[in-house]
């Protein structure tokens, strides 16, 4: 679990090379942005 700030187009991508599924989850308690997107998301990463 990493609690800071990294590119999730690279993580993302990282884990599906790894055989994963993820998805991201918006935070929604910590808010939205002026363009309407969530401050924060949770990186859910899933190997079945």
């Amino acid at each position: 679990m990493y609690y800071r700030t990294f590119p999730l187009r690279g993580v993302r991508e990282d884990l599906a090379g790894a055989g994963f599924t993820v998805r991201l989850q918006p935070l929604e308690e910590f808010g939205r942005r002026a363009d309407g997107s969530p401050n924060w998301r949770l990186v859910v990463a899933r190997k079945e």
